[in-house]
């Protein structure tokens, strides 16, 4: 399996140390007008019990991105664990709509990400930019490192695979690997899509909609 929840955490508050699991979908099943609480993934958290909690509800229904798993507990993206009990997994759709410009939501200031996605007949392209930028050069220029990824998206349902090396050459280009889900995109690159610190990884959405 991907690491993926190593991915979101780049992005998400908490670190989180679970199993390796593809993300999926799961809704809020507490009884109505009941909300659910999240917890930190602080040293001795989430099984800490009040003294791990924090700001973050859900409402019943509310559809969560489930980033990982350990013991009872599930981790739902930029809001912490929660109890297993409380959620019910959803189904992926096999088909979901790939178009759009996907921008990387929570981002760090100093690290934007910008996927567009096309599809027609022929199959989707995709054309993302990222950029990571960081301090600056004796003469006060900033120090700014791009990346981009262009080219064909092989989709297969709600997953899709971008790769602008050679197949017979794994370790070499960009690659990416692609997880619609709902409102989101999930996106894992290899670190081989442009320059120092720059990556693709990120939980995106329609233009940046939370």
């Amino acid at each position: 399996m991907k690491q993926w929840i190593a991915v979101l955490g780049l992005l998400a508050a908490a670190q989180v140390q679970a199993q390796n699991e593809l993300p999926h979908l799961a809704r809020v099943a507490a009884p109505a007008g009941e909300k659910v609480d999240f917890y930190e993934n602080s040293r001795g958290c989430p099984e800490g019990g009040d003294a791990c909690r924090n700001d973050r509800r859900a409402e019943p229904g509310e559809e969560l991105l489930i980033t990982g798993s350990r013991d009872e507990w599930r981790h739902a993206w930029s809001k912490g664990w929660v109890r297993a009990a409380l959620l019910a997994d959803v189904p992926a759709d096999a088909q979901p709509a790939w178009d759009g410009i996907w921008v990387a939501t929570e981002a760090p200031e100093n690290h934007p990400a910008r996927i567009a996605i096309a599809c027609r007949a022929g199959g989707c392209r995709v054309d993302g930019e990222a950029k990571w930028t960081n301090g600056a050069l004796p003469n006060g220029e900033r120090i700014e490192n791009l990346g981009s990824m262009q080219g064909p998206l092989r989709v297969d349902g709600n997953r899709g695979r971008f790769n602008d090396g050679n197949p017979l050459m794994p370790d070499i280009g960009c690659k990416a690997d692609f997880v619609r889900l709902g409102r989101y995109l999930v996106v894992q690159d290899n670190g081989q899509c442009g320059g120092y610190n720059v990556r693709f990884d990120a939980v995106y959405t329609l233009d940046g909609k939370p």
